[in-house]
């Protein structure tokens, strides 16, 4: 009865050390969605999302980014409909994800697509994103940042950022288009200067 004991907290810990995700398990994900093989990195995505569904570290923020992206570029080059991506990502929502960086700015006063773009709030600030498609011509996101504390946005113009927190909510485009996919509503943001 003790060996049987001392087993089970071994075969516990195993289990958490295969439940990890690894830099390696994530490479071919990272190089497909680099080389724009969205169907490849959806695919790769999803299976990395079921294999390692517990996982809760960085690196699968990460993926569940890389799935919403790959999947938003499938819907905007009419190679995926809405139903599919909606299947699996009511999954995702209350889960920690980590978006693409971009550079930032404290310029409210136009849009600028692929940029972090900081706004003072009353709870705290607000980080605006608009992620598109090389060309610019589809929204794959407006991303919405909920930071708990106040940023100095203005020593972050220029800067290298990447966001990331808790997905709240994802909202798909309701009439089905393709030129804005969905909106991601992040709380409790955090932030990452890299440059």
């Amino acid at each position: 009865m003790k060996k049987l004991l001392f087993l089970i907290p071994l075969l516990v810990i195993n289990f958490q050390l295969a439940a990890q995700i690894s830099r390696a398990d994530v490479l071919p994900l990272f190089t497909q969605l680099e080389e724009k093989e969205y169907k490849d990195a959806h695919k790769t995505a999803l299976d990395l999302l079921t294999r390692f569904e517990q996982d809760s570290s960085y690196i699968m923020g990460i993926v569940r980014y890389g799935f919403l992206y790959s999947g938003a570029a499938l819907i905007a080059d009419g190679k995926m409909d809405y139903d599919e991506l909606k299947v699996h990502s009511s999954k995702l929502e209350g889960k920690l994800i980590r978006m693409a960086a971009h550079p930032s700015s404290a310029d409210t006063s136009r849009l600028q697509n692929n940029t972090n773009v900081f706004y003072p709030s009353e709870a705290g600030t607000e980080c605006r994103t608009t992620s598109t498609n090389e060309a610019g011509t589809s929204i794959y996101f407006f991303e919405n940042f909920h930071f708990d504390t106040a940023l100095e946005a203005e020593r972050l113009n220029g800067k290298i950022t990447r966001c990331g927190g808790v997905l709240d909510k994802i909202e798909f485009n309701p009439n089905g288009s393709k030129i804005w996919i969905m909106r991601l509503h992040i709380s409790n943001a955090d932030l990452q200067v890299l440059q």
